[in-house]
């Protein structure tokens, strides 16, 4: 099944502008917006790192060897994007705000240092805000964003994780529901595939069962944090498949449903959804779908059956007790502060979008609508 069949856009009936996105890593910026300020006390030292072509990680990692830290040692609220000038906090342990400010690397810069209290965890922002250039493109096509815009702005934005979840061979997500049914050959057949481009898991998995025989064994081979990311694109890919079912109706409640309050982060049961719809069309409230798990709250009634359904579609097991704990996620976000132009520079025409976004939820889905036909990478990076 294609992208556009899983995940039908919510603005399909739209002609979008087509083009590529980050065609250079200068035409995709992002940058956290914090949920606090620094304490300007305490033992972390907060920062905000400007970093270009690297990961979270990759960066943690620079960062950590110049100022002898552990990466432990390092907090962050959010993983930012490899391909794009991208903005970010981190607290760090174990040093001081003036070796911090003498970081000095051709890839990240330290925009500005203060003391802290606490680490940053994940998921400690209030949003996420985004500058993106599309490439070639015709200018003049910008006419086209402000009605998909509008349509997000009062429907919301499907909240899909999208296909970048499902790993390289868009597997990752059959690979964890076979892990949590305990389905081992399943999972050993999915992970080993013909060809040469095999990693060192892989490799290794191949070599025990060679070794044993034992599936199960081969696929508990496998680093535990990458059979983690399995698990969590199973219940991406059952989130998106729930926002799909929705896609007409996102910010229709149904009896049963567990509402978000946006304002708080907190569910409750829609007991009558004539009584809450109201908070729904003023986009104080949102239905939720699930990220099954051990600990996840179900909806009821007319909302619980219809996820049953797409849980008995992709074969969820009913003992989750293995299963991450879970939890709800709104069906759609509101984009924020949305900004518009166009123009020519020295590397042709461009259409520029602005917006914000909260944490969790990922510019491709809103580029997509956009886009509707295009690549949301250069043709360098499609063949790298």
């Amino acid at each position: 099944m294609s992208e556009s069949e899983s995940q039908p856009m919510l603005t399909r009936e739209l002609p979008g502008v087509g083009g590529v996105m980050r065609a250079q890593d200068e035409d995709f910026f992002v940058q956290e917006i914090a949920l606090y300020e620094p304490s300007d006390e305490g033992e972390h030292v907060m920062c905000e790192i400007q970093k270009v072509g690297l990961t979270t990680h990759e960066a943690i990692s620079r960062i950590s060897r110049q100022l002898k830290v552990r990466p432990g040692s390092i907090g962050y609220a959010g993983l930012k994007d490899k391909r794009g000038v991208t903005r970010q906090h981190l607290t760090i342990c174990g040093t001081s705000p003036e070796a911090v400010a003498q970081i000095q690397d051709e890839r990240l810069s330290v925009l500005w240092v203060a003391k802290h209290r606490n680490k940053l965890r994940l998921g400690h922002l209030k949003a996420n805000r985004f500058a993106i250039r599309l490439r070639e493109v015709d200018p003049l096509h910008v006419v086209r964003v402000r009605p998909i815009l509008d349509r997000l702005i009062q429907s919301g934005l499907p909240n899909y994780f999208g296909e970048q979840r499902y790993g390289r061979l868009g597997v990752n997500d059959r690979l964890g529901l076979a892990l949590m049914r305990q389905d081992f050959s399943e999972a050993f057949s999915l992970l080993i595939v013909d060809g040469s481009s095999r990693d060192h898991q892989e490799l290794r998995a191949q070599r025990i069962f060679d070794e044993t025989q034992s599936a199960e064994r081969a696929i508990l081979s496998v680093d535990r944090k990458i059979r983690e990311l399995w698990m969590s694109a199973a219940q991406s890919r059952v989130f998106d498949a729930v926002v799909a079912s929705r896609i007409d109706s996102l910010g229709t409640l149904v009896k049963g449903d567990l509402a978000y309050l946006h304002d708080r982060g907190a569910c409750f049961v829609v007991e009558d959804p004539t009584v809450e719809q109201p908070r729904a069309d003023r986009f104080e409230i949102s239905p939720t779908g699930p990220m099954f798990g051990s600990r996840m709250t179900n909806p009821k009634d007319d909302a619980l059956q219809s996820e049953q359904r797409i849980f008995s579609e992709f074969k969820v097991p009913t003992d989750l007790s293995d299963a991450p704990n879970g939890e709800r996620r709104p069906l759609r976000v509101k984009p924020e502060d949305c900004a518009l132009s166009a123009g020519v520079d020295d590397r042709g025409g461009f259409i520029a979008i602005a917006f914000t976004l909260p944490p969790g939820s990922f510019a491709t889905t809103l580029m997509r609508e956009v886009m509707k036909s295009g690549s949301t990478v250069s043709s360098s990076e499609q063949s790298s």
